[in-house]
Protein backbone atom coordinates (compact mmCIF):
# COMPACT_ATOMS: atom_id res chain seq x y z
CA UNK A 1 0.00 0.00 0.00
CA UNK A 2 3.17 2.27 0.42
CA UNK A 3 3.48 2.75 -3.27
CA UNK A 4 -0.33 3.59 -4.01
CA UNK A 5 0.01 6.23 -1.14
CA UNK A 6 2.77 7.50 -3.27
CA UNK A 7 1.61 7.31 -6.63
CA UNK A 8 -1.28 9.79 -5.23
CA UNK A 9 0.79 12.22 -3.74
CA UNK A 10 2.61 12.62 -6.57
CA UNK A 11 -0.50 12.67 -8.96
CA UNK A 12 -1.54 15.63 -6.14
CA UNK A 13 1.54 17.27 -6.15
CA UNK A 14 1.51 17.52 -9.69
CA UNK A 15 -2.27 18.42 -10.11
CA UNK A 16 -1.51 20.86 -7.60
CA UNK A 17 2.34 22.35 -9.73
CA UNK A 18 -0.07 22.43 -12.74
CA UNK A 19 -2.77 24.69 -10.79
CA UNK A 20 -0.35 26.54 -9.46
CA UNK A 21 1.68 27.44 -12.62
CA UNK A 22 -1.64 28.17 -14.14
CA UNK A 23 -2.38 30.32 -11.40
CA UNK A 24 0.49 31.66 -11.78
CA UNK A 25 0.50 32.79 -15.85
CA UNK A 26 -2.71 34.04 -14.93
CA UNK A 27 -1.39 36.26 -12.65
CA UNK A 28 1.05 37.03 -15.02
CA UNK A 29 -1.66 37.79 -17.72
CA UNK A 30 -3.10 40.29 -15.47
CA UNK A 31 -0.25 42.11 -13.98
CA UNK A 32 1.38 42.48 -17.96
CA UNK A 33 -1.48 42.99 -20.10
CA UNK A 34 -2.35 46.38 -18.48
CA UNK A 35 1.24 47.75 -17.76
CA UNK A 36 1.52 46.61 -21.74
CA UNK A 37 -1.39 48.79 -23.52
CA UNK A 38 -0.35 51.72 -21.32
CA UNK A 39 2.97 51.29 -22.77
CA UNK A 40 1.45 51.21 -26.44
CA UNK A 41 -1.19 53.83 -25.46
CA UNK A 42 1.69 56.14 -24.67
CA UNK A 43 3.82 54.92 -27.57
CA UNK A 44 0.57 55.82 -29.86
CA UNK A 45 0.24 59.64 -28.20
CA UNK A 46 3.96 59.88 -29.03
CA UNK A 47 3.71 59.13 -32.52
CA UNK A 48 0.50 61.00 -32.95
CA UNK A 49 2.03 64.17 -31.50
CA UNK A 50 5.56 63.39 -33.81
CA UNK A 51 2.84 63.32 -36.62
CA UNK A 52 0.84 66.72 -35.69
CA UNK A 53 4.32 68.51 -35.20
CA UNK A 54 5.87 67.08 -38.55
CA UNK A 55 2.52 68.25 -40.36
CA UNK A 56 2.49 71.99 -38.94
CA UNK A 57 5.94 72.50 -39.80
CA UNK A 58 5.26 71.37 -43.32
CA UNK A 59 2.50 73.44 -43.42
CA UNK A 60 2.82 76.42 -41.55
CA UNK A 61 5.56 78.03 -44.07
CA UNK A 62 2.93 77.33 -46.72
CA UNK A 63 -0.01 79.73 -45.35
CA UNK A 64 0.48 82.68 -47.30
CA UNK A 65 2.20 81.56 -50.06
CA UNK A 66 -1.32 81.63 -51.89
CA UNK A 67 -2.13 85.00 -53.23
CA UNK A 68 -3.71 86.59 -50.84
CA UNK A 69 -6.00 88.71 -52.84
CA UNK A 70 -8.80 88.31 -54.57
CA UNK A 71 -9.74 90.23 -57.60
CA UNK A 72 -13.71 89.55 -57.15
CA UNK A 73 -14.92 92.62 -55.91
CA UNK A 74 -17.47 93.62 -59.24
CA UNK A 75 -17.89 97.15 -60.08
CA UNK A 76 -19.98 97.53 -63.06
CA UNK A 77 -19.19 100.92 -64.84
CA UNK A 78 -22.05 102.07 -67.75
CA UNK A 79 -22.08 105.04 -69.43
CA UNK A 80 -25.08 107.54 -67.66
CA UNK A 81 -23.56 106.15 -64.19
CA UNK A 82 -23.69 108.57 -61.30
CA UNK A 83 -20.14 107.94 -59.95
CA UNK A 84 -17.80 110.74 -58.66
CA UNK A 85 -14.13 110.63 -59.41
CA UNK A 86 -12.99 110.46 -56.03
CA UNK A 87 -15.71 107.20 -55.56
CA UNK A 88 -14.05 105.68 -58.78
CA UNK A 89 -10.38 106.35 -57.43
CA UNK A 90 -11.32 104.26 -54.49
CA UNK A 91 -13.11 101.65 -56.44
CA UNK A 92 -10.09 101.27 -58.46
CA UNK A 93 -7.57 101.35 -55.48
CA UNK A 94 -9.90 98.61 -53.59
CA UNK A 95 -9.56 96.50 -56.63
CA UNK A 96 -5.27 96.76 -56.12
CA UNK A 97 -4.39 99.30 -58.93
CA UNK A 98 -2.38 101.64 -58.42
CA UNK A 99 -2.10 105.08 -59.72
CA UNK A 100 1.20 106.12 -62.60
CA UNK A 101 2.05 108.10 -65.00
CA UNK A 102 1.39 106.51 -67.73
CA UNK A 103 -1.39 103.48 -68.43
CA UNK A 104 2.05 100.72 -70.04
CA UNK A 105 1.22 98.42 -67.42
CA UNK A 106 -1.64 96.36 -66.09
CA UNK A 107 -3.61 97.45 -62.77
CA UNK A 108 -2.66 100.91 -63.40
CA UNK A 109 -4.73 103.89 -63.71
CA UNK A 110 -3.76 108.03 -64.47
CA UNK A 111 -6.33 110.63 -63.57
CA UNK A 112 -6.55 114.29 -64.35
CA UNK A 113 -9.15 116.32 -62.70
CA UNK A 114 -12.37 113.79 -63.49
CA UNK A 115 -10.71 112.29 -66.41
CA UNK A 116 -9.38 108.82 -65.48
CA UNK A 117 -7.06 106.43 -68.24
CA UNK A 118 -7.28 102.55 -66.77
CA UNK A 119 -5.62 99.90 -68.12
CA UNK A 120 -7.42 96.51 -67.06
CA UNK A 121 -6.47 93.17 -66.11
CA UNK A 122 -7.41 90.28 -68.01
CA UNK A 123 -10.54 88.40 -66.62
CA UNK A 124 -12.97 86.09 -66.92
CA UNK A 125 -16.67 86.80 -67.89
CA UNK A 126 -19.67 85.23 -68.02
CA UNK A 127 -19.90 85.30 -71.66
CA UNK A 128 -16.10 84.40 -71.88
CA UNK A 129 -11.98 85.85 -71.41
CA UNK A 130 -11.94 89.26 -71.43
CA UNK A 131 -8.33 90.57 -72.48
CA UNK A 132 -6.15 93.14 -70.68
CA UNK A 133 -6.65 96.62 -72.12
CA UNK A 134 -6.40 100.27 -72.34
Amino acid sequence: MPNRRRRSSRRKASRSARAAHRRHGASVTAYLLPRLTVVAVLVMAAYVGWLDLHVRSQFEGRRWSVPARLYARAAELYPGMRLGADQLEGELRAAGYHRAAGVDRVATYSRDGNRFRVHTRAFRFWDGEQPARR
